[in-house]
């Protein structure tokens, strides 16, 4: 009897040969894809208004018009009950075709700075010229002229303005229309003023996306941008930021167009901090936009230095700028280092408070009402000069009244 133990025998089922897409058949599912997307966006009575109007041609025959409508009631019936728009927009691509492809590239609506398409925040002090720098860009975006030097591709523009009132902002726009060389004539330049609509982004961009089509513009401008944040909003709260700055990519994405807005940098000087970081609110302001443009008061009067982070292009030299509205100009002789490091002078120093005292002596309490009364001087300024004053030399104080004699008057030091 033999011992030897039986050999099991596995079938192994070859495995099929990849599917294998032509080009035309990959081009044909996009285009299906993207038709399917156009006709779900379309809300219910614009299609049938686009399909009665199809219906209507009289160049078409009776037997058309039945088979079309009986194709349109087939795609109907066939939708699949469990369709999911945002899966069907995912597409898993190979990267193999890469190495030969020619990969387009949109427009450089700002060359070397900004993409169209893109996102772009230009962050600046409170009461620094932000919508008139903004109406600025969007005039020479309309007209293909430079911009801080930089080359601009001529686009249409459309500027929101949630913050002026409407006799303001236009006015803004006639005087740098006016103003500025070449001929200007703001074709290409639309504006929608919604201050007092009570529109926020939850509100309007849904609007804005049914009212603009696709390729109808080359920039979309908001200024300021705080006066569009969704209810509840924190400014502080990096998922509340990221929501919101999600809501203008997509429509970045359903326009064509580059979104370009305005925010505020925080309170204080901003001279030492890095200029991404100087935005009011949380990193996400600096994190999420394609270009940031950072304009910082610089040493000389009427002088600003402008810097770039960019995620696209490299990052050029900051640069400075001479401003005397409508006129802005770079001037490449200033060193844009050379920031200004305070921003406000003092108001009063504690020389104020010693030359009162040293004609009078006074307490505490009855110094500062003094000086409120007489300089306007608030009692936050007041003791913050105080607790420095009081220690000045030749300052003393008797049953709590305080007098300054000058030091070179006093005995003790002759």
């Amino acid at each position: 009897m033999s011992n030897t133990t039986p050999i099991k025998l596995t079938a192994t089922i070859p495995l099929p040969p990849p599917l294998l897409q032509t080009p035309e058949q990959v081009e044909t599912e996009k285009c299906i894809r993207n038709c399917r997307h156009t006709i779900l966006d379309m809300d219910v009575l614009t299609l049938q208004e686009s399909i009665l109007g199809a219906l209507s041609n009289l160049e078409l025959d009776n037997e058309s018009r039945r088979i079309i409508l009986g194709e349109i009631v087939q795609g109907k019936q066939h939708l699949p009950e469990d369709y999911d728009k945002e899966a069907d927009e995912l597409v898993i691509e190979n990267a193999r075709g890469l190495i030969v492809k020619t990969i387009p590239k949109p427009a450089e609506l700002i060359h070397g700075i900004l993409y169209q398409g893109g996102k772009m925040s230009y962050n600046a002090s409170s009461k620094m010229g932000k919508t008139w720098s903004l109406l600025h860009l969007g005039i020479a975006i309309s007209e293909g002229t430079d911009w801080l030097g930089f080359r601009t591709t001529k686009s249409r523009v459309l500027f929101i303005n949630p913050e002026l009132q409407n006799f303001s902002f236009e006015s803004r726009i006639q005087y740098l229309a006016r103003h500025l060389t070449g001929q200007n004539c703001l074709e290409n330049f639309d504006y929608i003023t919604t201050r007092g609509k009570g529109l926020s982004s939850d509100r309007l961009l849904p609007i804005l996306e049914k009212m603009i089509k696709t390729g109808q513009y080359g920039a979309i401008i908001m200024d300021s941008i705080y006066k569009l944040y969704p209810r509840d909003t924190e400014e502080n709260s990096n998922s509340d930021v990221g929501q919101f700055l999600g809501q203008l990519e997509q429509l970045a994405v359903h326009s064509g167009a580059a979104i370009i807005y305005s925010h505020h940098y925080s309170k204080g000087n901003q001279a030492n901090k890095a200029a991404i970081e100087r935005s009011s609110g949380g990193g996400a302001w600096g994190r999420d936009p394609d270009a940031v443009v950072s304009v910082t008061e610089h040493e000389t009067k009427d002088c600003y230095t402008v810097e770039f982070d960019l995620r696209d292009f490299a990052k050029p030299e900051p640069i400075t700028i001479r401003v005397a509205w409508p006129d802005v100009f770079r001037d490449d002789e200033l060193d844009p280092s050379k920031l200004r490091t305070t921003q406000f002078a003092a108001k009063y120093t504690k020389d104020v408070i010693l030359q009162t005292i040293a004609v009078k002596s006074y307490t505490a309490t009855e110094l500062q009402k003094e000086l409120r009364a007489e300089l306007g001087m608030s009692s936050g300024t007041f003791y913050t000069l105080w607790a420095e004053a009081k220690k000045a030399p030749g300052v003393t104080c008797t049953n709590k009244n305080w007098q300054y004699v000058i030091p070179a008057a006093n005995p003790v030091n002759n």
